[in-house]
């Protein structure tokens, strides 16, 4: 049989199998509440075992060549993950002073006993070199020139190689600008950071002159930067797009509980998302950090469709809180079903791909989409049922009775005027 209801059209099975399960959320609309507070708080809790952390090379699968030659290369040699230390003198030649080669010495040589570091390089370790080439291994072999015209002429020397001498890596033509290389095995943010704080406490100690400025780069310094900023600034990045969303709602349906309404589920479905990333152990890095915020725009949608259903048929149709939803529940479910294969099974497809990075992307997205229907599909309704708010109450009609809210079976109620400013089907102005 074709029925009127759904346009002239039979009922998807969609439709029909919502038509069975709405009388069972009516009546364990409670439970559905207990449940989503638990399983938020169990949400809340494995979030905070979520840690933020990067490494560039994990944007590749581990048998790829690329992963295999830096294993290779940082097992067998020094790193290839540069800290570089630059010190720069108030004048030239002033680098080349033996206090100044001192201390750059000795702060090697702490730098050198941290852990992660595979070594570093200056112009300490070229003047030392060819100071013990040309003392034959003398008593001073080891030792740096004891004056700054010694220490001058072992730069010349090297000059002498024309002018991509090896030491001009490390100092510049000037004797005024020096280069600290600090090489390290490990490329991951949590490990660079350590050595980062241990490096500048060691500036502190060993090079804090008036005569002296002293600066962190390379390609270290860079990550620990962006990261940190990344780290202080993700969560209130997700705060504000919660509450961004939170206000566009208390504008579009006129009232603050509807608004509470609408971001609940996506808090439930952003805490999903937290929960299976620690899970996981998926770090939050660059990649991942964009998932939550994107996770509210998309969850938002779910939302979103089942309160306007609702509010429809309790403010224009008339009806009772249960039979709006008994009645609203397979008209939405159909529309979040069709949202939800698009927008989730599309970027899950994503899931099957051989570049990590868009495997979890593809399987994170997925995650917050489907957290985000079941929020608009049953969350949502229940959350209307048990709370009740006046924003969706048509009229002062008494509230039906348990048993008349199982079976379905409330009376129509009178159509209840709306203020409501309208100039399509969406409602933009305040209702009572």
């Amino acid at each position: 049989a074709v029925s009127r209801a759904h346009g002239g059209r039979a009922p998807s099975h969609v439709e029909r199998l919502l038509v069975r399960v709405g009388p069972r959320l009516v009546r364990a609309a409670p439970l559905v509440v207990a449940v989503a507070i638990v399983l938020g708080g169990v949400g809340l809790v494995l979030a905070r075992d979520l840690h933020v952390d990067y490494e560039r090379v994990r944007n590749f699968r581990s048998e790829e060549p690329i992963r295999r030659a830096d294993r290779a290369i940082n097992e067998r040699m020094a790193g290839i993950n540069q800290l570089d230390v630059l010190i720069e003198a108030d004048a030239p030649g002033a680098l080349l002073e033996p206090a100044t080669l001192a201390r750059i010495a000795r702060f090697q040589r702490e730098v050198e006993t941290l852990p992660g570091v595979g070594k570093t390089t200056s112009v300490v370790d070229y003047l030392t070199t060819m100071n013990r080439a040309l003392q034959a291994g003398g008593s001073s072999a080891s030792e740096l020139p004891a004056t700054r015209s010694a220490a001058a002429q072992l730069a010349l020397l090297y000059d002498l190689e024309g002018s991509d001498a090896a030491i001009r890596e490390h100092l510049d033509p000037e004797d005024r600008r020096a280069l600290v290389r600090i090489s390290l095995p490990s490329g991951r943010y949590t490990d660079e950071a350590r050595l980062v704080e241990a490096v500048e406490a060691a500036i502190a100690r060993h090079l804090d002159d008036a005569s002296l400025e002293v600066s962190l780069a390379g390609r270290v310094n860079v990550d620990v930067r962006w990261m940190r900023g990344l780290e202080r600034t993700h969560f209130l990045s997700v705060g504000l797009a919660l509450a961004a969303v939170f206000v566009v709602s208390v504008l579009a349906f006129g009232s603050v509980v509807a608004g509470l309404l609408t971001i609940l589920p996506v808090v439930f479905a952003v805490l999903a998302l937290y929960a299976v990333m620690a899970i996981l152990d998926l770090w939050l890095g660059i990649t991942t950090s964009m998932f939550a915020v994107l996770a509210i725009g998309l969850g938002v949608d779910f939302s979103v469709h089942a309160l306007e259903r609702i509010r429809r048929n309790t403010i224009e149709q008339g009806l009772s809180l249960e039979a709006a939803v008994l009645e609203g529940l397979p008209r939405v479910g159909r529309e979040l079903v069709f949202n939800f294969a698009c927008a989730g099974l599309g970027f899950g497809v994503l899931a099957f791909s051989r570049v990590p990075t868009l495997v979890e992307f593809g399987l994170l997205t997925l995650t917050a989409v489907s957290a985000s229907f079941v929020g608009g599909l049953v969350l949502l309704p229940a959350l209307c049922l048990v709370f009740r708010p006046r924003v969706l109450q048509g009229s002062a009609a008494p509230e039906p009775g348990p048993t008349a809210r199982a079976q379905g079976s409330t009376p129509r109620m009178a159509k209840a005027p709306s203020t409501s400013i309208r100039t399509t089907d969406w409602p933009i102005g305040f209702s009572p």
